[in-house]
């Protein structure tokens, strides 16, 4: 290979290089915690910023690039100053600053603090000395008793005071704090020793009330304790005279269970006796008695049957001999017994009107109806007669109306028979 062409490609490969190393180390990145001012970059003279997070290219030799912080930046503070009423004030305070996030603020802190070296300690420093200062004019408005009881006006106060040349700073406060309020003289403590006393005095009443209705508490508590214990002792004793008492009745009920439980099993031997008796009678009805009974109840059947038989047999018999009887009656005889029998039977008839107290007639025919009734029941006497005698009543009548108009005869009839009965025989007699 020609050493030549070697050269010419080392050569170009580090002119390459080169570029890229120069394209890189002058092109700028920015952080998120800080903002890049470029200058020169226009012919007018005007700057450039970059934001957080951009990029920018610087030229060489024609542009130059300053880095300003964006970090938030703590201060403390410390001022005397001299209040409205000439009292000599020491007020210790608290400040976070930072550049502002805007390209007016940053710019404006770029023309400012981009001489210093340390940018940092010049934006400390500068913004020191702004919010002291407003912090002296502050105080020299106010009263020592209004700092201490207003410190959030004596805050806005001093912002607003230091506002507008914070701003021309770039400079923008995120927040101020009073941590303390002093004085040599001790001027502020004598302010307190009122207020505090009045605290104390409150304190000490309240304490002298805590303690007062404590103890009323525990007066109160004492008293419930004793009456609790007094009503504990009532009921104890109560209790032990129940508990007494009840020794005594149950010293006292040994004899009487005693009696009461002899008693009881009296009775239950009793009641056992008398069911045994009742056993031993059911035993006997059944045993004795059912049979007897049913042998006296067989002969008083046997008795009664023989009975009825010689009784039918005396009817029969009586009947015989009445027939006989009336065989030797004429018709004469008969209407005789018949016409004697009437008024028994006409009587009968005519009872059931003996018992009448009160009777209504209702009828068309007036009282007319109820004589024709009752003559209609005698004239039913003909029917009765012939269904007993089977003869009629009214030839009856007439035989009897022709032997009277004749001379009377003797006869020789004999009396109606007697009837006959016979006497029932005991069982007893026939056994």
């Amino acid at each position: 290979m020609n050493i030549g062409l070697i050269i010419g490609i080392i050569v170009i490969g580090i002119i390459v290089l080169s570029v890229i190393g120069f394209i890189v180390g002058r092109l700028k990145v920015v952080d998120i915690s800080e903002a890049l001012v470029v200058s020169g970059s226009r012919s007018k003279g005007e700057v450039k910023v970059v934001p957080p997070g951009g990029r920018a290219f610087v030229l060489p030799l024609v542009q130059r690039a300053v880095w300003i912080p964006l970090s938030q930046q703590t201060l403390n503070l410390i001022v005397d100053g001299v209040d409205s009423n000439s009292i000599p004030i020491q007020i210790s305070a608290t400040a976070n600053i930072k550049v502002g996030s805007s390209p007016e603020d940053i710019r404006a802190a770029g023309e400012r603090f981009s001489a210093y070296k340390d940018m940092v300690g010049a934006i400390k420093d500068n913004v020191t000395n702004v919010l002291l200062g407003s912090l002296r004019a502050v105080i020299s408005s106010m009263t020592a008793q209004s700092l201490l009881m207003d410190r959030s006006e004596l805050v806005t106060k001093v912002q607003e005071i230091a506002a507008q040349e914070l701003r021309n700073m770039g400079i923008a406060i995120d927040s101020l704090t009073i941590n303390e309020i002093t004085d040599s003289n001790d001027y502020i403590k004598s302010l307190a020793v009122p207020e505090t006393e009045s605290v104390l005095k409150r304190a000490r009443i309240a304490k002298a009330t805590a303690n007062r209705e404590a103890n009323d508490v525990e007066v109160d508590a004492k008293i419930k304790i004793a009456e609790r214990q007094k009503e504990l002792d009532i009921r104890a004793a109560q209790l032990k005279g129940e508990t007494d008492i009840s020794q005594e009745e149950s010293n006292a009920s040994g004899p009487l269970a005693k009696a009461e439980q002899e008693e009881y099993i009296a009775t239950v031997e009793a009641k056992a006796a008398e069911k045994q008796a009742l056993l031993r009678d059911r035993q006997l009805d059944i045993e004795v008695r059912r049979p007897a009974d049913a042998e006296l109840y067989r002969i008083q059947k046997d008795a009664e049957a023989e009975k009825a038989i010689l009784v039918a047999n005396a009817q029969a018999e009586a009947m015989e001999k009445r027939a006989e009887a009336y065989k030797m009656y004429n018709e004469a005889a008969v209407l005789q017994l018949v016409i004697d029998k009437l008024p028994e039977v006409a009587r009968e008839i005519a009872s059931p009107m003996s018992n009448i107290d009160d009777l209504t007639v209702v009828s068309t025919e007036g009282a007319t109806s109820l004589t024709r009734n009752v003559a209609g029941g005698f004239s039913e006497l003909k029917a009765v007669v012939e269904s007993f005698t089977g003869m009629s009543l009214d030839s009856l009548l007439a035989g009897k109306a022709t032997t009277e108009s004749e001379p009377k005869k003797p006869s020789a009839q004999p009396p109606p028979p007697e009837v006959v009965q016979a006497d029932p025989v005991s069982s007893e007699e026939r056994a």
